[in-house]
């Protein structure tokens, strides 16, 4: 294995350093704005809502929340002990309530 040195003047050197660090920053901001978009959709996408939120939601009691979750109104997920609803699906029950209450208003 045969070594080589090779002679470079210091500004080519700064140059050289200079473009590889712009190179590295470039990537890293593109890397950094793709990830702040997946982000944002993630936020977007469904969430795992708190039995309190939901009741202030639908404005309900507490024991009204839970016949609609033990009638199987409202579908909920177990959580390490703590119960949860998706947003999606309490979001589909206030568009039938409201559906049925314009029905039952005519």
């Amino acid at each position: 294995m045969s070594t080589e040195m090779v002679l470079i003047s210091k500004e080519e050197l700064e140059n050289t350093i200079k473009s590889v660090i712009d190179e590295r920053v470039k990537h890293n901001l593109a890397v950094f704005a793709v990830q702040k978009e997946k982000e944002k959709e993630k936020g977007k996408k469904d969430r795992y809502l708190t039995s309190k939120e939901v009741r202030a939601m639908l404005k309900v009691s507490r024991s009204t929340l839970h016949r609609y979750r033990r009638n199987g109104v409202l579908p909920s997920y177990k959580m390490g002990g703590c119960v949860r609803f998706l947003h999606s699906e309490v979001e589909k029950v206030v568009e039938n309530f409201n559906k049925y209450s314009r029905f039952q208003s005519n």
